[in-house]
């Protein structure tokens, strides 16, 4: 299990990184909502900086770190550094203030389930996700003066947003200067697999592509000497 990287920037302003996957995956990698919540009961400075670049995951844990979030005295100021889809943009909604860099992306969808079983229990699942999808509404409804038709629209249609266009949607408060995209493509593999149907290209330059192409082959050969 990864934990969440905190470090102090200054006396006044504590830095915690949420770089992974919302809650614990099949392989034991993510941050859990307890961890989470756990590490910043131990931050005392009077604002963090939460910087997010996650591909989502899952949506109560996202909920639970959510009120973690909201239970800390401190102001929070949210940065999205590459990604914050599907329940990482609900933990961007614990922000006082967020801004998003504008070339990183935002998304926003319908809530997902896997469910083994009879019809009876295909409709507790159905059922279930529905009062799920009330209640990422509700997160978004937090900031966005939008309706709640026209944001439910928008979860339908699975909306990505760069940082003007978050702003523009009233899930962020301000576009900030755009980040590395290579640091941030093997993510948009990541939401891919975690049921993302409108994954967004990226233009990569060609030094970009050459990042990206170092940083698999690091990875293969790293796997090898694991096995």
């Amino acid at each position: 299990m990864k934990t969440v990287t905190i470090r102090a920037k200054s006396e006044e302003v504590t830095e915690v990184l949420l770089y992974d996957v919302i809650g614990a995956d099949f392989f034991g990698d993510g941050v859990t909502a307890k961890d989470f919540r756990a590490q910043l009961k131990g931050v005392k400075s009077p604002t963090i900086n939460l910087r997010i670049n996650s591909p989502g995951g899952s949506v109560t844990e996202a909920a639970a770190m959510l009120s973690a979030l909201d239970e800390h005295p401190a102001r929070i100021e949210v940065d999205v550094d590459g990604i914050a889809a599907s329940a990482g943009s609900v933990v961007m909604m614990g922000g006082d203030h967020i801004r998003v860099a504008s070339n990183a992306l935002v998304m926003i969808h319908n809530p997902h389930a896997m469910a083994l079983g009879d019809s009876n229990e295909m409709r507790r699942t159905a059922d279930l996700l529905d009062k799920v999808r009330e209640q990422i509404l509700d997160a978004y409804g937090r900031k966005s003066k939008m309706s709640r038709v026209q944001l439910s629209e928008l979860m339908d249609a699975e909306t990505w947003f760069n940082g003007e266009e978050a702003v523009e949607a009233g899930l962020a408060h301000e576009a900030s200067k755009p980040v590395s995209v290579a640091a941030f493509a093997d993510l948009l593999k990541v939401a891919a697999k975690l049921g993302a149907r409108h994954v967004p290209k990226l233009e990569l330059t060609p030094e970009q592509l050459r990042l990206v192409a170092e940083t698999d082959k690091r990875r293969a050969i790293a796997a090898k000497l694991l096995i």
